[in-house]
């Protein structure tokens, strides 16, 4: 039944407005007063977030609405291993959250494509052109709500990447790993595509320390969204 048949139906079966009383129903009738949020909400759903029109949630597409929800419910900044079209969206989080972002790649064309480009990587962010492990050996970073994850596709290395940023993610923080879901075919299990990163997911789902979601997409790369538990909070290691 289309919605305003059957509000017509209801309003019909029910008669008149019944008078105002404090609950939020009375005999099938909304209360006016959530009349009232209901319509200030719907007036003022912010209708930018961090999302592209041109790649939806094809490629790393996903990054932009997981993060809106690490960077509002968390303190802390950003960091990313493996520059790419992911450091548009996380430059763009950053913004608008007033966070900071840490890249880190070997790449040097990687580095150098989002420096000069004020749309790919923000001024004000850090880069480092070395690998994660030299990373990590060399510097520390600050407290992360969010972290993305897509360097090395090896397990070995995936691993060693995401126990390195581990210690560093705050209580509920994120961490979002790449090419932990690969497409059907063993094409994708070679080390130019997904290799064996898939393993990791499987070891972190079985992980009490974690909470865990594959988010595989047809035909492309999936991810595994990885929310750090509250340790001071007992039934979350339960």
């Amino acid at each position: 039944m289309r919605a305003a048949d059957f509000l017509k139906q209801e309003r019909e079966r029910l008669g008149p407005t019944p008078p105002i009383t404090d609950g939020w129903w009375i005999d099938g009738w909304m209360h006016p007063t959530y009349v009232i949020e209901v319509e200030r909400i719907v007036n003022t759903i912010y209708p930018e977030v961090c999302y592209s029109t041109e790649q939806g949630f094809k490629g790393v597409g996903v990054i932009g609405v997981i993060g809106e929800i690490a960077l509002y419910v968390n303190n802390g900044d950003i960091f990313e291993i493996g520059m790419g079209t992911s450091s548009l969206y996380l430059t763009n989080l950053a913004r608008r959250h007033q966070r900071k972002v840490y890249h880190c790649d070997q790449d040097l064309s990687k580095l150098m494509l989002g420096v000069v480009s004020k749309q790919h990587v923000d001024p004000e962010s850090e880069v480092f052109h070395m690998s994660s492990d030299d990373f990590f050996k060399y510097h520390t970073l600050p407290s992360l709500a969010f972290a993305f994850i897509d360097g090395g596709h090896e397990y070995e290395q995936a691993k060693r990447d995401f126990w390195n940023t581990f210690p560093y993610v705050v209580d509920d923080g994120y961490i979002l790993l790449h090419d932990t879901y690969p497409p059907l075919g063993e094409d994708w299990l070679q080390n130019n595509q997904c290799w064996d990163c898939y393993r990791l997911r499987q070891e972190l789902e079985k992980d009490k320390r974690f909470d865990c979601l594959s988010l595989p997409f047809k035909g492309q790369i999936g991810f595994t969204l990885i929310r750090k538990k509250a340790t001071n909070v007992p039934y979350y290691q339960e």
